[in-house]
């Protein structure tokens, strides 16, 4: 079981709502980094969420509408972090 973690803002993927605190648990081999082509993976974030805005400068903008803004990070900013569950 593993997680994917955003190196430079610490927080976590979820499919949906972007980046969190927890984030999603993998079991399988199938996620963003295996899924997305190319060296960058496209995610949508909300921005005027409080977890996202300390690190508002970070991101760069792909595509905005009224609805939500889609940003391009690097496949690289992104690590497996392996989830030990024998202490749980």
């Amino acid at each position: 079981m593993y997680r994917l973690k955003h190196k430079p803002t610490g927080l976590y993927y979820k499919p949906f709502i972007g980046l969190t605190n927890k984030g999603k648990v993998y079991q399988t081999k199938g996620n963003l980094l295996t899924y997305s082509r190319g060296e960058n993976v496209s995610i949508s974030l909300d921005l005027t969420r409080k977890i996202l805005k300390p690190h508002f400068d970070y991101f760069k903008l792909k595509r905005n509408n009224a609805y939500y803004s889609t940003y391009t990070l690097p496949k690289s900013d992104f690590e497996i972090e392996f989830i030990n569950t024998l202490n749980k």
